[in-house]
């Protein structure tokens, strides 16, 4: 069984399997997986072991799945950076799981394991994979991360309503690491009150000016450059954080790149509101006219020179004006 959300292995988990795989980039999720693996096995029955795959010797593996303990009802068996082990230990893994251990359960965790291997069809064949690397559709990653929200809320005994959720996503973004943050800064903000609403995001979270982000997008958009420059270079003077700027101006190009796909598709103005139900009337209309003049092509290319770009504010020392100026001149092509 293959899960690509929380949700869905969240009910997958009704029935404890012998193993599991969790794989995935983002340590937040693939964490979050793991706690609630640990929550379905009761607290006072686990053992849980933890070793790197990458480390472990062959001879070790066979005897980790073979063990058995007078102390606790289960054990549960982490193996991670199973991307980073070797083919002898994941061979070992593969020949346990063929007679598995009832009081062992067996959790890979890593990056990533390839589908077409041998230990990925093992696993998916009696176990349950949660794989949170599958590439998402903008929209399907923007619901995902509402639900992890609204989930995480209720992990902390708040409840968070669904327009505060999405309030936060347009200010954070959706990376789970930098919401992960922002959450905590929430949690205690609103102390003993277990509601969060917009107004408590609105106070605590740092956020862009939205008019002036949707206004950069419409200008490169256009393919108007010295808008675009003018309108980027006051909104770093705002201080406004370079890397959340970038992360700003890929949700616009991921929004328009689907605009423009189902455009391509032919779709019909009803199905594109269906899609992203904020989109009606003038709203629509100018993501329409976006979409069709940008063209896909661009939106191609653009995606991979923002990524491009925040990847070199990481690590490189240029200036973050120089970059934005760099990126806009690129994409405005």
């Amino acid at each position: 069984m293959k899960c690509t959300n929380l949700k869905d292995f969240e009910k997958q988990l009704a029935s404890l399997a012998p193993h599991y795989a969790i794989l995935g980039k983002d340590p937040v999720l693939v964490k979050r997986g793991l706690d609630l693996l640990k929550k379905r096995i009761t607290p006072s029955e686990l053992t849980v072991t933890l070793l790197d795959a990458d480390r472990i010797p062959v001879n070790q593996v066979a005897q980790e799945l073979g063990a058995f303990s007078l102390f606790s009802a289960r054990q549960l068996l982490i193996l991670s950076k199973i991307d980073k082990a070797k083919e002898p230990v994941k061979n070992a893994i593969l020949s346990a799981l063929s007679s598995p251990n009832e009081q062992v359960t067996l959790v890979l965790m890593g990056e990533a394991l390839a589908a077409n291997t041998k230990l990925y069809k093992a696993v998916e064949k009696s176990g349950v994979i949660l794989s949170l690397s599958s590439s998402k559709k903008a929209w399907e990653k923007e619901k995902e991360v509402e639900e992890w929200l609204l989930d995480r809320a209720q992990s902390e005994g708040k409840q968070l309503d669904l327009s505060a959720a999405r309030f936060l996503i347009q200010h954070v973004g959706l990376e789970i690491s930098a919401l992960e943050q922002e959450f905590a800064k929430l949690v205690c903000y609103v102390g003993d009150r277990t509601n969060i609403v917009s107004a408590d995001v609105g106070a605590v979270c740092r956020s862009v000016n939205q008019k002036n982000v949707w206004q950069l997008g419409d200008a490169i958009f256009r393919l108007n450059v010295g808008s675009a420059m003018s309108i980027a270079k006051a909104l770093l003077k705002d201080q406004v954080p370079l890397i959340l700027l970038l992360r700003q101006i890929r949700k616009q190009f991921e929004t328009d790149y689907q605009v423009c796909s189902l455009i391509a598709n032919h779709a019909s103005t009803d199905e594109i509101t269906q899609m992203f139900p904020y989109m009606k009337g003038r709203i629509l209309q100018t993501h329409i006219e976006n979409a069709r003049h940008y063209g896909l092509e661009r939106f191609k290319l653009g995606l991979i020179e923002i990524d491009r770009t925040e990847l070199e504010a990481k690590n490189s020392g240029v200036d973050g004006e120089c970059l934005l100026e760099l990126l806009i001149a690129k994409i405005c092509r």
